[in-house]
């Protein structure tokens, strides 16, 4: 498990603030379940601290090797080239 701060448009966050099963899929398809840890979100803001599991990188070779990592996204899906290497 990890946590972190969730960065959206004030109406964005307003909108999915509290709600259970908020899920957020990154750039390199991992799919991660985001649980709100505060009780109340302040009124305007653009964040709010979330606890985050799913699936989450098991070391930290995986968390740098997601920066580095190319999306390219067409119109039938998404193909994930890793430094040049096709993963389709």
């Amino acid at each position: 498990m990890g946590s972190g701060e969730l960065k959206l448009a004030p109406s964005d966050l307003e909108a999915v603030f509290g709600r259970l099963g908020v899920q957020l899929l990154t750039d390199d398809g991992r799919l991660l379940n985001l649980n709100f840890s505060e009780k109340e979100l302040p009124p305007e803001t653009d964040a709010a601290h979330v606890d985050v599991s799913g699936d989450l990188p098991r070391s930290p070779a995986e968390w740098r090797a997601g920066s580095a990592r190319e999306i390219e996204r067409h119109t039938r899906g998404v193909c994930r080239r890793d430094l040049g290497e096709d993963q389709t």
